[in-house]
């Protein structure tokens, strides 16, 4: 099983973020369970979500403790002491951290692993729309690229469907789809060292 945690602000789109991931996994075959959780429900306040990905049914539930793959689309809850984003983490764990911070850097603030990896995806949407809005799609398709599991195609799909289930123009759903495959791009999928689900070929 790959157990993936996200976490984000009120606003950046976490829960579709990973619910993006869950479709993508189920269209490739695979058993997923997405779910997130709330703390307070205002624009800003922390919020977290999770994704599993399996070849079996998956009947564990509840919080990811000690995830494979840990998401943060904002750099300053990595600081944050109430549900930090490294707990659990350890040094099978790959951390992707939506900053702008030099990479080097970055590693020396998370020393509980040494597979860090980070891009400024902020800076992305941005570009793409003006204003940083929700970060779901870029968000959701950098996870399904760590993973390994998805590929470009089905990753665009299953951005498409939850961005549409949302009531997105379709414009704005192909301009968040076509950000999500320049995202895609951006990262390198995980090695897992443990608890790794049978590939497809």
């Amino acid at each position: 099983m790959i157990q993936i945690r996200f976490h984000g602000r009120g606003g950046h789109g976490i829960k579709t973020a990973s619910r993006i991931l869950g479709t993508a996994a189920f269209l490739e075959g695979y058993e997923a369970q997405d779910s997130p959780l709330y703390g307070a429900e205002r624009r800003g306040a922390p919020i977290v979500a999770f994704t599993r990905i399996d070849r079996q049914p998956i009947r564990m539930r509840g919080m990811i403790e000690t995830p494979d793959i840990v998401v943060v689309a904002d750099e300053t809850l990595v600081a944050h002491t109430p549900g930090n984003p490294l707990d659990g983490v350890n040094r099978y764990c790959t951390v992707f951290v939506n900053t702008a911070v030099n990479h080097q850097t970055l590693r020396k603030d998370i020393s509980v692993t040494d597979h860090v990896s980070a891009t400024d995806v902020t800076s992305l949407v941005i570009d793409s729309f003006g204003s940083p809005r929700a970060l779901s799609g870029a968000i959701g398709s950098i996870a399904c690229r760590l993973s390994g599991l998805i590929t470009q195609k089905t990753m665009r799909r299953a951005v498409t469907e939850e961005l549409t289930s949302l009531g997105l123009t379709d414009e704005a759903v192909a301009k968040n789809a076509d950000l999500a495959e320049t995202c895609f791009k951006l990262v390198k999928p995980v090695v897992l060292a443990k608890n790794k689900p049978d590939r497809k070929s």
